[in-house]
């Protein structure tokens, strides 16, 4: 569950990217061009913010395990 919590912007900029796609077929061709990259964006920008949140919560979770192993309580 911890796993898909994590995951969860990355699913949602899916979705949203696959309404913008799904959208961008309304227009046409240099319109749809411009939905579609705003689309990718959404999308990556998603992928961009899951890994540094995983970066970041797996620094914590090493420091939380090294301050454990010298006995002394995290802040």
């Amino acid at each position: 569950m911890n796993y898909f919590k994590r995951m969860l912007p990355v699913v949602g900029a899916a979705a949203l990217a696959t309404l913008i796609y799904f959208l961008s077929l309304l227009f046409d061709e240099p319109v749809r061009t411009v939905i579609i990259g705003i689309g990718a964006l959404v999308f990556l920008t998603a992928i961009v913010y899951t890994l540094f949140s995983e970066s970041i919560q797996t620094a914590k979770d090493i420091r939380k395990i090294y301050r454990n192993a010298k006995g002394k309580q995290d802040d």
